[in-house]
């Protein structure tokens, strides 16, 4: 076999699987979003589809040490990727339903959808060094070299898929153009291993139509980025139409007129009472807010509207979301927003010591997916470093009070920095309810309840529209100084979540079975 040759299908064959490997975090993203469990069963899956390849490979090539077995295996392998779009979304639907626990349903779904590809992939460099090897006296240059390509096909699909390939297009078509490079490679080792002729042009022409509909199937994301699946939706309430964006697997916010609902959702209406609770006159009143996790950007476009004096400074670490919300959400340019891209940890960190604010917002949570660095102790504290006096820390989370170790967690951080700990319930079921949203406000001012009353109906054109049981429980706080939500913490197993000990996702998991 000559040795170009081999160092090229063997750099392809890496290249695909890697391409494939990282292709498959944004192909669950639409149902789980991307945590812990995913990536872990990815490459747990995706290596162990090398370990037998590579075991049952070269047996293999010891049997078959020829060509046509690299076509038929590069074929496998394309029809395989083939699989993965076709089966993704139905496989998905029936994953989502069964009785499982969010680590195993991620780890079947990834082990029927991603493991054949690795699995054959994996054959081909046991035989291309079969293959190339012709005595024993150079066969650890020949081997070296031979994996020396295929690591460095890796590293290239590793680095192209990351930083261009998600970015630069739609999911699917990235799988289908790994399906047509491995057909085409197996088409060349069928056809120069003497296959037939009707049985090779039946070959192509069966992958043709399959190929062509593949690529123009059309993905569930409305966009992709290098951080999520991005979908746009719509729904109608009270006869108005309304959009959602959607990043992964949840609702960032829901867009209705800013005379119909400026808010969308009562978490966003609460962090406006926030707002109204210390500054009542728009017309007078000036301060700014940090918005970390910019989604659909509703605080910053209520803000902007209500107070003419206000600014805002928004960490999305999506640049794309952004660009979104611009282009296709109506978000309006505006000198008072500072729209700033990266984590929000590390731009936090990039501040100037004498940069103050007074709110931080974090919305960078989803039900399964949660960026744990967001939720420590030590993040809490440099957060509250930038907060001006008497600020206000707002944390929008899901957890359910039931499990609640999430809950009952950032509770004990958030206490650990400042000297008043609130939990804003948003619902009057939430102790029964499976899956809700919940919110924890820390702040060195104690919070006044005549004051606190007084803030709701401000600025806000549906407050009397909502029913008087609504608006009364809107109105509730508990302080964590109750020994009620005390002994709740400590039952519920609460730690104080530090950079070295923050296991969000396990915390949250049980959620997933009873979604």
């Amino acid at each position: 076999m000559n040795k170009y040759l081999s160092y090229l299908t063997v750099f392809v064959s890496s290249f695909c699987l890697m391409v494939i490997e990282l292709v498959a975090g944004r192909i669950i993203a639409p149902y789980v979003g991307v945590s812990i469990y995913t990536w872990t069963s990815i490459i747990g899956v995706v290596m162990l589809g090398i370990t037998l390849g590579n075991w049952v490979g070269g047996r293999m090539a010891d049997r078959y040490p020829r060509s046509s077995a690299l076509g038929g295996v590069f074929l496998l392998a394309a029809a395989f990727s083939a699989v993965i779009v076709f089966i993704s979304n139905p496989l998905w639907s029936k994953a989502i339903t069964a009785s499982m626990s969010l680590s195993a349903v991620v780890f079947w779904f990834s082990l029927i959808t991603f493991f054949p590809v690795a699995f054959f992939l994996s054959f081909i460099t046991p035989i291309v060094i079969r293959l190339r090897m012709h005595d024993v006296e150079h066969s650890g240059r020949t081997v070296g070299n031979v994996y020396g390509w295929s690591s460095a096909g890796s590293i290239l699909g590793t680095f192209l898929t990351g930083f261009w390939l998600v970015a630069s297009f739609d999911t699917h078509k990235i799988v289908w153009a790994v399906f047509v490079l491995l057909a085409f490679f197996s088409f060349y080792y069928l056809f120069k291993g003497g296959i037939k002729r009707k049985l090779f042009v039946g070959l192509i022409l069966g992958a043709l139509p399959v190929g062509v509909f593949g690529f123009w199937q059309d993905s569930v994301c409305t966009f992709n980025s290098q951080y999520f699946c991005i979908r746009i939706g719509e729904e109608e309430r009270s006869g108005v139409m309304g959009y959602s964006l959607i990043l992964d697997a949840l609702d960032h916010g829901y867009l209705l007129p800013q005379d119909v609902d400026p808010f969308g959702y009562d978490t966003f209406r609460l962090f406006a009472t926030l707002v109204n609770y210390n500054f009542l006159d728009p017309s007078e009143d000036k301060f700014n807010v940090l918005v970390i996790g910019g989604g659909a950007y509703i605080l910053p476009r209520y803000i902007l509207d209500t107070y003419p004096n206000a600014e805002i400074t928004v960490f999305e670490i999506d640049p794309k979301v952004t660009e979104i919300n611009y282009k296709e959400l109506g978000l309006e340019r505006n000198d008072r927003l500072q729209a700033m891209h990266g984590d929000g940890r590390f731009l936090l960190n990039k501040l100037s010591s004498d940069v103050k604010y007074d709110y931080i917002f974090i919305d960078a949570f989803s039900d399964f997916l949660v960026p744990h660095h967001l939720a420590t102790r030590e993040f809490v504290s440099i957060a509250k470093s930038h907060l001006s006096e008497n600020g206000i820390y707002f944390m929008h989370m899901i957890d359910s009070y039931e499990h609640g170790q999430f809950l009952s967690s950032n509770l004990l951080t958030v206490d650990s920095v400042f000297e008043n700990t609130y939990f804003f319930p948003m619902s009057n079921a939430w102790e029964q309810i499976n899956r809700s949203t919940l919110v924890v406000v820390g702040t060195d001012a104690e919070l006044d309840n005549n004051k606190w009353s007084l803030a709701y109906p401000v600025n806000d054109p549906l407050w009397d529209k909502a029913s008087e049981a609504s608006r009364n429980w809107l109105k509730a706080y508990f302080s964590f100084s109750d020994l009620r939500l005390k002994e709740y913490a400590k039952e519920s197993e609460g730690v104080v979540l530090t950079d070295s000990y923050a296991p969000v996702e396990n915390m949250l998991a049980p959620l997933f079975i009873e979604q």
